[in-house]
């Protein structure tokens, strides 16, 4: 590898390293950075990637957004269910319109789950965009509230 090559992976690490902590709101005081791959979106919140770790392994993990409350597409109401949809649609397009992206965090929820921030080269971080779009809410576990759905 020249030393452009390795000053340019040097410079695009700090990046993302920067990228997570100012942007993302990441509260770890250390966090795991990995490259990561879409296989598909199950809801607003919960996506399968493959996860590239050391020595080039690469892991399929089901990755639950860290931060971030969606509205869930087996809700007992229509309106809410609606509102999982246009989430769940949302992050699709998100995450497609993204030329590289990082998985970061990497701790384990309840229901075993990876919990992490998705960071897209292009967009940030995709917790605060939900957020951003009135897509979803912030959460850090916990019971979580009930959608409330108004009628315009």
């Amino acid at each position: 590898m020249s030393w452009r090559a390795r000053v340019a992976v040097v410079f695009l690490w700090t990046y993302v390293i920067a990228l997570i902590f100012v942007v993302g709101g990441c509260t770890q005081s250390h966090a795991e950075v990995y490259s990561a791959t879409v296989v598909r979106v199950l809801d607003g919140d919960t996506i399968e990637m493959d996860v590239k770790t050391f020595y080039d392994t690469t892991r399929r993990v089901t990755v639950r957004l860290g931060a971030v409350d969606t509205p869930e597409l087996k809700a007992t109401t229509e309106c809410e269910r609606t509102a999982a949809k246009a989430a769940t649609e949302y992050v699709r397009e998100w995450l497609g319109s993204q030329k590289k992206l990082w998985l970061v965090g990497g701790s384990s929820d309840k229901y075993g789950r990876t919990l992490a921030h998705v960071i897209g080269s292009e967009r940030g971080n995709l917790s605060t965009s939900l957020i951003e779009a009135g897509h979803g809410r912030g959460y850090s576990g916990g019971h979580r509230k009930p959608w409330a759905c108004t009628s315009n």
